[in-house]
């Protein structure tokens, strides 16, 4: 988790209910409340569209609509890198990791789902190359990496 994205949150948070307070003492905490939350929901729902339908459709096992959906998101953060390095601010995204990071895990993830290892072999690579920190992609790699040195009569 980001903290700075969660002092942010939190920040923007109380402005909108003091807001909603200074406007009516009565229900005005509940209202800051709610155009908060259609604010939280339209800004972050909508600017990664495309990861959030590629999250519901892997969910769903249509693993090869999901890679086509963080393909799209993947295009998108990589055009709008600026998003993705501020997404605490633009989107309040509270993670620690970008979102190209999650795209790449989420294609890398899906071709082994398939069934296509080469694939998410490289694409795991490629998310280690550009994201040195990742921890789910050597995680990922390494457990590859153990069943590829497994007898055949074992893997």
């Amino acid at each position: 988790m980001s903290w700075a994205g969660l002092v942010f949150f939190a920040a923007c948070l109380g402005l909108c209910v003091l807001l909603g307070i200074l406007i009516d003492p009565t229900r005005g905490a509940l209202f800051g409340l709610a155009i908060f939350y259609l604010w939280f929901l339209c800004v972050s729902r909508l600017i990664a569209r495309h990861h959030h339908a590629a999250v519901r459709l892997a969910k769903k096992k249509q693993f090869e609509q999901a890679i086509e959906e963080y393909r799209q998101s993947l295009a998108f953060f990589e055009r709008n890198t600026w998003i993705d390095r501020f997404r605490f601010v633009v989107m309040f995204s509270l993670s620690s990791i970008s979102y190209r990071e999650m795209d790449l895990l989420g294609v890398a993830f899906c071709y082994g789902q398939i069934g296509d290892g080469t694939r998410s072999l490289a694409t795991y690579r490629q998310c280690l190359e550009e994201f040195p920190d990742s921890e789910m992609a050597a995680s990922a790699l390494r457990l590859l990496d153990s069943v590829r040195k497994l007898p055949k009569e074992q893997a």
